[in-house]
């Protein structure tokens, strides 16, 4: 059966599966939701959550769900994340229609508006490119920016994958929907991606993508691509 969106990500909180997977029903489309990640769920799963066990760092866990999903239109999510009801689909309505897009909501964290700040400095800032957060786009983009950087650890690699995905041409298309990150669950878990990894991520991101001390949509660095052997068993640094 074809399957019209491949949702992916790496997570530690099968508890939130099940609202992924309830966000996705509403959209009407058939759908996958691929996950890598150290720890199973204790309940049986839908056949459309196909879990792969890997105890590698999140950020090589997130690319080999990148790769083992299916379909062209590619949702980039996080275990955290909440989508207003329409916005799943809006975005793959919109990429039904452009090749060299990429879809998003505007991305809310805590119910504060963070959609202007949507790029590589989270700063209002006009001359960077607004990006997608937990965005969808094409598989050929994906393929095309060489998927995530295996120098990144744990955060950034989304964030470096869409500023490679718009250095190439692809365009963001903000539909009329929110996208909420409610960071109450790290809280109630102890775990935070940000909080363990920002210290070495954020500099190698900023490093990758600075000229003369300003941040630009001209990066300084080939992409470090991982091998597909052994991808969720062999950490690739």
């Amino acid at each position: 059966m074809k399957i019209d969106i491949s949702a992916y990500m790496t997570s530690i909180r099968p508890y939130r599966w099940m609202k992924i997977h309830e966000m996705l029903s509403k959209t009407g489309l058939s759908f996958e939701i691929v996950i890598v990640g150290p720890i199973e769920a204790d309940f049986e799963l839908p056949p459309e959550i196909k879990f792969y066990k890997s105890n590698l760092k999140p950020s090589q866990c997130q690319h080999t769900a990148g790769m083992l999903c299916q379909s062209d239109k590619m949702l980039q999510i996080v275990d955290d994340i909440n989508y207003e009801d329409g916005g799943i689909k809006s975005m793959y309505d919109a990429l039904v229609k452009y090749d060299y897009a990429m879809s998003t909501c505007h991305y809310y964290l805590n119910n504060e508006d963070f959609s202007l700040k949507q790029n590589i400095a989270g700063l209002v800032i006009p001359y960077l490119p607004l990006l997608p957060v937990c965005g969808m786009f094409h598989r050929q983009a994906f393929l095309d920016a060489g998927g995530i950087d295996r120098r990144f650890l744990g955060v950034m690699g989304e964030l470096d994958l869409y500023m490679r995905m718009s250095q190439l041409g692809y365009k963001t298309i903000f539909v009329d929907f929110i996208c909420n990150e409610n960071t109450e669950f790290q809280v109630k878990d102890q775990s935070s991606l940000c909080n363990k990894f920002w210290p070495v991520d954020r500099p190698a991101m900023v490093n990758l993508w600075s000229t003369d001390g300003n941040l630009y949509l001209v990066r300084n660095d080939i992409v470090r691509k991982y091998s597909n052997i052994d991808l969720l068993t062999v950490e690739q640094n």
